[in-house]
């Protein structure tokens, strides 16, 4: 047996059900809502009668006869053996889109909704799409009403000025700074992919982190740096600097004169690298990887990656060769971590990678296997600051390195 917060209860799941709107939008003349309110069996009716006049009194207490506005109790009348004929409240119907508005004290809202479409049809460049938008995403736009004139001036601005190639804090917008447009780039990424020309949007940038926003709409952003140390001074475009930071664009863009590169996570490891012809050694990022992916460049060069001994190394090693096929890893192997276990450390249960990676080496591939299943021990791990550096240089000299 509903109660009346109960009755709000499914009165609120409807307001947020698609085919409320869907009614709503497309102009539908309002149809009564009925909720059914939960019949006593005439076992319950005997045994609980007084709970039963409770609760007809309270439903009574809150309907529309009562307070002016509400749903309207439809009753069914019942002959009990021993309580004789008993009206039972056995529907509360909502015969008006007011009635139904009020109740929940959504009345407001739905005032808003109405509101923020005429503002769309009135103020934007792209009415019809926006429009659209709206009809499909009312909850949303009722939530985005107290910045909605906002965004459609952004939204406008944009549909002015496509692909400027500048950064967020250089836009000129009326009462919009950076900060604003910041907080607000996933209802902008909604609204300006169905107003945009599709030329005037990078679908590639799928994702809003990492600058995706400023990317998918063709603005200037904060890159990643990519740290590298020139190991031969001859290849240096700079006299006298071997430690470098660039955009990550401009580091896809160097084509530097090198024979080999290795790729380091450990920053020491990086700093420390010994010096060799024709190479470099960049500052790893873990799974930033990704940010030199587009260097073609590497793809004509010697790579190697040197990453740690533990689950999520041989993850990001198979990232890396996703993007880099032929590169080659470094103090990865079983000889290493057996050479070094008293320096074994342990991954923390809940951050290990269990998953399935490809783009491993037999031999890799076994060893990632074996930390997984901890064949070695539990959650074994070996980071790269705990080879010795002498392992270090003696090995790439074998290697001819």
């Amino acid at each position: 047996m509903l109660t009346p917060d109960q009755i709000k209860e499914k009165c609120l799941r409807i307001w947020q059900s698609d085919g409320f709107w869907r009614e709503r939008v497309c102009g539908q003349e309002f149809a009564p809502i009925v909720i059914s309110l939960g019949k006593p069996s005439p076992r319950v009716l005997l045994e609980k009668f007084p709970e039963f006049s409770a609760w007809s009194r309270s439903l009574q207490a809150a309907c529309k006869a009562a307070k002016g506005y509400g749903y309207v109790i439809r009753f069914t009348e019942s002959a009990h053996r021993q309580l004789g004929q008993q009206q039972i409240p056995t529907f509360a119907e909502f015969e008006t889109l007011d009635d139904f508005l009020r109740f929940t004290g959504k009345a407001k809202d739905f005032s808003t909704y109405l509101s923020l479409m005429e503002v769309a049809r009135e103020t934007a460049l792209a009415p019809d799409q926006i429009t659209e938008w709206i009809k499909g995403h009312p909850l949303k736009t009722i939530d985005a009403a107290s910045v909605w004139p906002r965004i459609i001036a952004v939204c406008n601005n944009f549909m002015e000025n496509p692909c400027r190639n500048i950064y967020l804090r250089q836009l000129d917008i009326p009462g919009i700074d950076t900060k604003f447009i910041e907080n607000n780039k996933a209802l902008l990424r909604d609204l300006l992919d169905i107003i945009l020309p599709t030329e005037a949007i990078n679908h590639a940038a799928s994702g809003l982190a990492g600058g995706g926003f400023e990317r998918r709409y063709g603005l200037k952003y904060d890159e990643t740096l990519i740290r590298f140390r020139i190991l031969d001074k001859s290849l240096s475009p700079w006299p006298s600097t071997s430690d470098i930071s660039l955009p990550a664009s401009e580091f896809c863009a160097l084509d530097l004169p090198c024979e080999r590169v290795f790729f380091t996570e450990n920053k020491i490891n990086a700093l420390s690298f010994p010096e060799h012809e024709g190479t470099i050694v960049v500052f790893g990022g873990g799974y930033g990887v990704s940010a030199i992916k587009n260097a073609e460049w590497l793809k004509k060069r010697e790579l190697w990656y040197w990453g740690d001994i533990d689950t999520h190394g041989f993850s990001i090693l198979s990232q890396f060769r996703a993007y880099f096929p032929a590169a080659k890893s470094l103090f990865m192997d079983h000889a290493t971590l057996i050479a070094f276990k008293p320096l074994w450390g342990k991954e923390e249960d809940q951050k290990r990678c269990m998953s399935n990676v490809p783009n491993l080496t037999e031999s890799e591939g076994s060893l990632y296997r074996a930390l997984q299943q901890n064949e070695y021990g539990q959650n074994v791990r070996l980071e790269q600051e705990q080879i010795g550096f002498s392992y270090v240089t003696a090995t790439l000299s074998k290697l001819n390195l």
